[in-house]
């Protein structure tokens, strides 16, 4: 028994929030956070989110806005995207990470995660003022890492 297919537009709107959720995923790995502490979850009946837990501390942003998302079809969705993540060349990673995670976008996740008194391991002591220069540093040009 094959499950139903999302309509065409839902479908489309899965996988861009598919490719904004590995960007994320990918944005706090370069920040020095285990993969192990990060997930895709789902909170507020059906909304899409990634969550970052560190000790006791946890960080969540929305993926969906507010939206709720179909959960079989997005798991079936994130999957492929994520064995396509793991095999894809770094260019291609590239240019869904730049897409999805721009700069500006970096140092307000840097920002929010600083607020919630979460240490960015790659940048633990830096001040404020510095967070603009080191998230060009981190995510400027960089290879996307596969693991």
């Amino acid at each position: 028994m094959s499950r139903p297919r999302a309509k065409k537009g839902v479908a489309s709107q899965l996988v861009w929030y598919a490719h904004d959720q590995l960007a994320f995923w990918e944005a706090l790995r370069r920040f020095g956070f285990s993969a192990d502490d990060i997930y895709a979850a789902f909170y507020n009946a059906d909304e899409l989110f990634t969550t970052l837990k560190v000790g006791d501390k946890e960080w969540n942003v929305s993926i969906s806005q507010g939206r709720k998302v179909p959960t079989d079809e997005y798991v079936r969705i994130y999957t492929k995207k994520c064995e396509w993540w793991n095999t894809a060349p770094n260019a291609e990673k590239r240019v869904v990470f730049e897409r999805h995670m721009p700069v500006e976008k970096m140092t307000s996740i840097a920002m929010s995660l600083r607020e919630k008194d979460i240490v960015i391991p790659k940048m633990p002591d830096a001040p404020d003022a510095d967070t603009m220069a080191l998230a060009r540093e981190l995510f400027g040009r960089e290879a996307a890492t596969v693991n």
